[in-house]
C-alpha cells in the first residue's frame, strides 16, 4: 500500500475490517519478512534506494576494522548483486541519493576521525568525485534529502557533540549553515515527512540516551520539538512510510548493555507514537530503507558495541502474507503471485485447487473497494489461470497505482498485492 495521506490508512484498515478481511492483516501492528542476508556482515552503515537497488557502504566489520565495501540489493528479487568500493574505508555515515546521484557525506574513518569530506558518484564513469566538504566534520550524525538538497545534521567530532545543520546544494556545489538542531547529540536517526525533516533519538553521553524528537522546517528554518519517543535510545535506525515516521532498534549502555527491538511508529497528524511489531533480531547501527510498502533494515550489531550481523529483514503493514515466496496456502490451495508484476496491459492470476472448489477472486483497490470480480463459481480440481485486464466491473480501465486480489475459497479469504502502471 503506498499513499502518503495517513488518513487514507486508517479508512483502509477500516474497510478491511467491514469486508472481513482483518484477519489477512495478522496484526494492525504490522509484521517482519526474513529476507536474503547480506553477503558481508557489518554493523554501523547507512543505506539508500539508488535506481531500484539498496545500496548499502562501509561500516565496521567482524574484526572492528573500517570497511570500503558496498553491497547491493534487489529488493524486488531478493537478491545481492555484485559489490562495488567506496573511494575510502568509511563507519558512522549517511550514503544518500541526491538529483540520481549517490553522494556520501562525512563519518568516521579509521579510530573514529570524524571527516568532512562530500563525495558524489559519477554516474557515467562511475568514479568518485569529492565536492565542497562541509564546514563541520562529523561522523553518527544524520544525512537526509528534501527537495534535491542534502541536509546534514548533529554528530559528533574531535570537539564534542554537534548541533550543526548545513545543506548542500548541487547546483552551485557549495554548502550553507543553517538553523542549528535544538539539542545536540549523535547516533541519531531521522526520515522526512511532508514538508519536516524529522531527527529521534541519540545521546549526549554513552549513557544518556534521548527520547528526543525535533523536527526541522526548511521553508521557516525554525525548529519544533515534538512528542517524545516512548523508548529512550541511540544507535538506532529510521524510516518514513505511509506518512509516519517508524523508529527501530538502538542500543544502551546505562546500568548494563545490550541491544532494543522496539519499533515505534509517529504520527505526525496526531503528534503521537505507538508500539508497532518488535525487530525479530534486535540491533543497532544499521541502515533503513522505505520500498513500496516495506521498510528493510539491513546487518548492524546484535550486541552493544562491537559486533556484526547481515541479516535483513522487511517490516510491513500490507496485508499481503510472504510466509512463502512462491504462494500463499490455505488448507491445500495455493495462490500465486500475479505475472507480470508490476505489470502493464494484463496479468496473470494463478492458483491451484486440490478437489472441485466453490471460489471467488474479487480485485480491490488501496480503500479497500471492490473494483473487479474475475471469476465466481465452483472450479474443478487442477491448476487454473485467470488473466485481469486492468479494468473495473464496468469495462473502465483503472488508474495506476496499488491494488489487492482475494481468493475466497472454503470460507476462507487470502490476499496479495498488485501494482499496475499505465
Amino acid at each position: 500500500m503506498t499513499t502518503s495521506q495517513p488518513q487514507h490508512y486508517a479508512i483502509f484498515v477500516f474497510t478491511l475490517l467491514c469486508l472481513n478481511l482483518a484477519p489477512l492483516l495478522a496484526q494492525t501492528t504490522g509484521r517482519w519478512i526474513t529476507r536474503t542476508p547480506m553477503p558481508t556482515s557489518r554493523q554501523e552503515m547507512s543505506s539508500t534506494l539508488f535506481n531500484g537497488l539498496l545500496y548499502v557502504p562501509g561500516g565496521l566489520n567482524a574484526g572492528g576494522g573500517v570497511s570500503s565495501i558496498i553491497d547491493i540489493y534487489d529488493p524486488a528479487s531478493s537478491q545481492w548483486l555484485d559489490s562495488e568500493s567506496l573511494p575510502q574505508a568509511v563507519h558512522h555515515t549517511g550514503l544518500r541519493t541526491l538529483n540520481g546521484n549517490l553522494v556520501l557525506p562525512g563519518g568516521y574513518i579509521g579510530n573514529f576521525f570524524a571527516i568532512s569530506t562530500l563525495y558524489q558518484l559519477d554516474s557515467e564513469t562511475n568514479d568518485w568525485l569529492q565536492m565542497a566538504p562541509m564546514s563541520t566534520p562529523r561522523g553518527a550524525h544524520v544525512a537526509l534529502v528534501m527537495a534535491g538538497k542534502l541536509y546534514v545534521i548533529g554528530g559528533r567530532n574531535g570537539n564534542g557533540l554537534i548541533s550543526s545543520n548545513e545543506v548542500y546544494d548541487p547546483a552551485t556545489n557549495e554548502w550553507t549553515t543553517l538553523q542549528p538542531m535544538p539539542t545536540a547529540r549523535e547516533h541519531i536517526a531521522g526520515a522526512v515527512i511532508d514538508s519536516l525533516i524529522y531527527v529521534v533519538g541519540g545521546r549526549t553521553t554513552i549513557t544518556n540516551d534521548l527520547t528526543t524528537l525535533e523536527a526541522y522546517n526548511p521553508a521557516t528554518n525554525r525548529w519544533s520539538t515534538k512528542a517524545s519517543m516512548p523508548t529512550a535510545r541511540s544507535g538506532l535506525t529510521a524510516a518514513a512510510m505511509n506518512g509516519r515516521l517508524y523508529a527501530i532498534g538502538g542500543e544502551f549502555f546505562a546500568g548494563q548493555t545490550g541491544v532494543f527491538e522496539e519499533n515505534e511508529e509517529y504520527d505526525p497528524v496526531s503528534n503521537t507514537w505507538r508500539t508497532m511489531a518488535p525487530l525479530p533480531t534486535p540491533r543497532h547501527g544499521m541502515g533503513a530503507v522505505t520500498v513500496e510498502d516495506t521498510i528493510f533494515v539491513i546487518g548492524g550489531g546484535p550486541v552493544a558495541g562491537f559486533g556484526v550481523t547481515n541479516v535483513n529483514e522487511g517490516f510491513t503493514l500490507s496485508p499481503v502474507s510472504t510466509e512463502s515466496p512462491e504462494a500463499i496456502i490455505i488448507e491445500d490451495i495455493r495462490l500465486f503471485q500475479n505475472f507480470p508484476n508490476p505489470f502493464n496491459g494484463t496479468t496473470q492470476i494463478s492458483f491451484d485447487l486440490p478437489r472441485a472448489t466453490r471460489l471467488k477472486l474479487t480485485i480491490f483497490d488501496v480503500l479497500g473497494q471492490p473494483i473487479r470480480t474475475i471469476a465466481e463459481g465452483t472450479f474443478p480440481a487442477g491448476s487454473h489461470d485467470l488473466t485481469w485486464n486492468a479494468t473495473d466491473n464496468q469495462g473502465q480501465l483503472v488508474s495506476s497505482g496499488v491494488y489487492f486480489y482475494q481468493l475466497e475459497a472454503d470460507r476462507s479469504k487470502t490476499t496479495r498485492r498488485l501494482l499496475y502502471i499505465r
